[in-house]
């Protein structure tokens, strides 16, 4: 059976056809690449870990004002039922 002479053919490495490719690296620019990867991560877990915290203590403020705000409410409602209770007096 002879060859088809349009059926496209897979390129080889080195071939013209896969020249568009970036040229292969060496193994120390892979490990270099993938430590600056490992550095970006835990920048990121970092960063995040730091997001949490803020978070997380940006609550407590918030739940704490929430309690200081119900108080001075309860108070000026007290205060209120004090000053009609003595209105009527």
């Amino acid at each position: 059976m002879a060859a088809r002479p349009n059926a496209p053919k897979t390129p080889t490495p080195g071939s013209s056809a896969s020249s568009g490719k970036q040229p292969a690296r060496s193994l120390d620019e892979e490990m270099k690449e993938a430590e600056d990867s490992d550095e970006e991560l835990d920048f990121t877990k970092k960063v995040y870990g730091n997001l949490q915290k803020r978070i997380e203590k940006n609550n407590n403020d918030i739940a704490h004002m929430q309690a200081m705000f119900n108080d001075a409410v309860t108070e000026l409602e007290n205060k209120n039922q004090l000053a009609n209770k003595l209105q009527q007096e």
